[in-house]
């Protein structure tokens, strides 16, 4: 009995609920270990961040829900890695290796219903850190999970979080490092 009932309790385990709710609008994931992952398989390049010595896929995908950059992640052994991309953004870069496991993140929108937060104004928290580079400008989105917030450079600067300037002439090298 008593080993029917342990087996019955980790059975549940594999299917669990993350909600991320900083602001306005909220972000919930469900994870099943069964439906989200592709095994053997790793997505190159799109690593940012490294947890290491994780309790598992759970708390990896805890970690990747709560993170406004994720758009899935990776193990490998006990290292959990958050990635920038998903197979759906970046499926050219889908490699194979059986020490990986891939797990896509399926999360949705909640919008918070809360007299501090204005439902007209989009704000998830994303924003809260300086999250772009070089006096980038950082909008938030709320209307896809996958896409949470988003940076306006100021030339000549450019990427995803204005990390890539490219300057014309060394006077616009000296301009711009006297001004900063």
């Amino acid at each position: 009995m008593r080993t029917s009932l342990y087996i019955f309790l980790l059975s549940l385990v594999s299917s669990t609920t993350c909600q991320m709710c900083p602001q306005g609008t909220c972000y919930a994931g469900s994870f099943s270990r069964k439906e989200h992952v592709t095994k053997g398989r790793y997505l190159l390049g799109s690593s940012y961040r490294n947890l290491s010595s994780v309790a598992g896929p759970q708390a990896c995908h805890s970690a990747c829900v709560g993170d406004c950059r994720c758009r899935a992640f990776q193990m490998s052994g006990k290292r959990c890695e958050l990635l920038g991309e998903d197979k759906d953004s970046a499926p050219s870069r889908i490699a194979i290796d059986p020490a990986y496991d891939y797990y896509d993140i399926h999360q949705e929108i909640l919008r918070a219903s809360s007299h501090l937060a204005d439902p007209s104004v989009c704000s998830n928290g994303c924003c809260l850190g300086q999250r772009c580079l070089n006096e980038g400008t950082c909008v938030e989105h709320c209307d896809s999970p996958k896409k949470k917030f988003s940076c306006k450079c100021r030339p000549p600067c450019s990427g995803k979080e204005c990390e890539k300037c490219v300057y014309s002439s060394c006077a616009q090298i000296t301009i711009y490092a006297e001004k900063y």
